[in-house]
């Protein structure tokens, strides 16, 4: 899990992470959720009781997360955000 000072660096390399602390809270479950799915390997899951299939390969997923840790910008970063925002996270 990356800290908010490490979230303040991200949404300053991509514009589309908001940068405030409340975004950062619901970045956290977002990056949670991403995480579990990750490890299970799995490309449908359950989140507050509804399923959802993931809207990109699971491929991309782990690119996000990877982008994410290493502070690297790539196509794959903004897949979080469509992750949360399938769920009901809109702020992120």
């Amino acid at each position: 899990m990356i800290t908010y000072d490490e979230y303040i660096l991200l949404s300053d390399k991509c514009p589309k992470y908001r940068g405030d602390f409340v975004a950062y809270t619901y970045f956290k479950e977002a990056m949670e959720l991403a995480h579990n799915i990750s490890l299970k390997r799995i490309d449908t899951y359950l989140y507050e009781g509804k399923h959802y299939t993931l809207p990109f390969k699971l491929k991309e997923l782990e690119g996000a997360l990877s982008s994410i840790r290493d502070g690297n910008i790539t196509k794959d970063t903004t897949k979080l955000i469509v992750l949360a925002r399938q769920v009901g996270i809109r702020r992120i």
